[in-house]
């Protein structure tokens, strides 16, 4: 008998994490959905929920899947053992960078908690490297961890008011990860923000399925899919 195959996506509880999870499921994939809950908003169940209702999402949608919830300034790694122990093994992490406001006018999380935007994916990976170890020597097949951004879909190279060039980070901590990590898929990919959960969704498990290891940060928008191009150019201007 297989073990359960696990992949926690991490970050809000919203329609695009809950239709990311309907599309991992399909996949015979169980998804185990992880809110990072940031500073002021606190872990009380009944609070995480009505912000759910807010956003317009079925509590019963939710209820489909395992949920969990752990503060931006804490330790994700006891939280982690927990799913593994109660769900399954984990081949990978999706994190989903909050990037909307949140309920009650109050500024977007990428900027009220600055700090964590980049100590939270590090700790997750750091959390989550001896699962995807134990996952690959079990012989599980691919591992993966991906980071998400909601911006131009272009990597937040277009100047537009949807750029935030701190979110370029997220390029530089998955490149990082792939360094080290020879035998996980990594790949950062940029949203358009005005792709909806469903467009989102599709987009974000496209990558997963990607066989190409070599592409590290892909965009995707009303452009379609870019990748970044290296272009030669002369050091010296000719004469």
């Amino acid at each position: 008998m297989h073990e359960t195959q696990v992949c926690l996506v991490v970050g809000p509880c919203d329609p695009l994490a809950v239709r990311l999870a309907d599309r991992l499921h399909d996949l015979g994939i169980t998804p185990v959905l992880l809110e990072i809950v940031w500073s002021g908003d606190g872990p009380d169940v009944g609070r995480l929920e009505n912000r759910d209702a807010e956003k317009g999402i079925a509590l019963e949608k939710l209820q489909r899947f395992p949920r969990y919830s752990v503060r931006a300034d804490e330790d994700p790694q006891q939280v982690i053992q927990r799913v593994r122990k109660l769900h399954g093994a984990i081949r990978g992490l999706v994190y989903l960078q909050p990037g909307s406001p949140l309920p009650q006018g109050r500024p977007s999380p990428i900027r009220s908690d600055a700090p964590y935007l980049f100590r939270v994916p590090f700790l997750l990976a750091k959390a989550v490297r001896p699962f995807l170890m134990e996952a690959g020597e079990s012989g599980l097949g691919k591992l993966w961890f991906m980071t998400v951004t909601r911006q131009d879909g272009l990597l937040g190279m277009s100047g537009g008011d949807d750029c935030d060039p701190v979110l370029g980070g997220m390029g530089g901590i998955t490149k990082s990860l792939r360094a080290e990590w020879s035998d996980v898929f990594c790949r950062s990919v940029d949203l358009a923000i005005e792709m909806d959960a469903d467009q989102a969704s599709a987009a974000v498990v496209a990558e997963l399925l990607d066989p190409n290891r070599m592409i590290v940060e892909v965009g995707h928008g009303p452009q379609g899919r870019v990748t970044l191009e290296a272009v030669g150019e002369a050091l010296w201007p000719t004469i």
